[in-house]
């Protein structure tokens, strides 16, 4: 029997029409780094107090929890379907002819129905039914590239014949293309970390089935992060200190794609409050801070909400 080994893994997706529904062809496919996706049945035990053992007869399947992790560098392309499951809403825009195209994705206070997950384990192909994305980490270092990470709900996990992937082979986001603005203010910073967390319900079960109804949303919106700037000035102090607010964007520039047109990613929190940023000592070096940020809106408009990305590519729509 053959082993399985994580050099043959990949995954693929495809939106769903009805919740729960396994999309009919998996269509778009990326390189992952790691995944948990897994199931886990709750077990229901009698409560008879009969014999010394719990005995064979006396349990019964109960709730199907289906959830786990799915983590990628990202490429200028290939991963585009997975912002619009976690925003919720995408526009797409030629900007030079049919040669170029931005992909805006804004909030949504509604997810789309969901998607169908496949990922190869190389011995077996498993199938994600029903998936939504719960949170999107996308994180940076100052010697890396750029990583999403989205943790998912999913309705049901099975197994099916495997589909033929193709991959793009487009070049990577990397922190040498990047930059953060804080204020206007271009930052000296040495990570960055980013979290959408769309608080869908885990537990919505409900009598006649074992499986988890289509999450919703259990709480507000939320947008985090931080990040780690060279301590050079007090300015992100005195911000912190005063409560005060500015906008936040992280900008990656990339390869020419024709003309003035370049692959590029752009997020734009346009009201970051700080909630830190005092630096410490611990050795002889450099000093940093590490400052984390909450994000608020300002209105009901796409671009007034918590957070919007802009995506430019190739890639005609999404």
């Amino acid at each position: 029997m053959a082993l399985g080994f994580g050099y043959n893994a990949w995954a693929g997706m495809a939106a769903e029409g009805t919740y729960g529904t396994p999309a009919g062809t998996i269509t778009d496919f990326v390189e992952i780094n790691s995944e948990t996706m897994a199931q886990a049945d709750d077990v229901m035990e009698g409560n008879s107090v009969y014999r010394s053992e719990k005995d064979v007869d006396n349990y019964k399947q109960g709730r199907k929890t289906v959830a786990g992790n799915i983590t990628m560098d990202l490429r200028y392309e290939g991963a585009e379907k997975y912002f619009e499951q976690a925003m919720g809403t995408v526009t797409s825009a030629a900007i030079n002819g049919t040669l170029a195209y931005t992909h805006t994705y804004s909030l949504a206070d509604a997810l789309l129905t969901g998607f169908t997950l496949e990922i190869d384990r190389d011995v077996a192909n498993y199938v994600y039914e029903g998936c939504k994305i719960n949170t999107m980490t996308l994180s940076n270092d100052n010697a890396g590239i750029l990583q999403a990470s989205f943790d998912l709900i999913a309705e049901d996990e099975g197994t099916m014949s495997a589909t033929s992937p193709n991959f793009s082979t487009s070049n990577y986001f990397s922190f040498d293309e990047a930059a953060l603005a804080y204020a206007g203010t271009a930052q000296p910073i040495q990570n960055v970390s980013l979290v959408l967390n769309n608080n869908l319900t885990t537990d919505r079960f409900q009598w006649g089935s074992r499986l988890l109804k289509e999450p919703q949303r259990a709480g507000r919106i939320e947008v985090s992060g931080e990040f780690t700037v060279e301590f050079d000035s007090t300015e992100n102090w005195d911000d912190f200190i005063n409560a005060g607010t500015g906008s936040l964007s992280v900008t990656y520039t990339g390869d020419t794609i024709s003309g003035t047109s370049k692959y590029g990613l752009l997020v734009t929190l346009p009201h970051v409050r700080l909630i830190g940023g005092t630096p410490n000592v611990s050795d002889s070096g450099m000093l940093t801070a590490t400052v984390p940020f909450t994000a608020y809106a300002d209105g009901t408009a796409v671009t007034s909400r918590l957070m919007q990305i802009a995506w430019t590519n190739t890639q005609a729509s999404v």
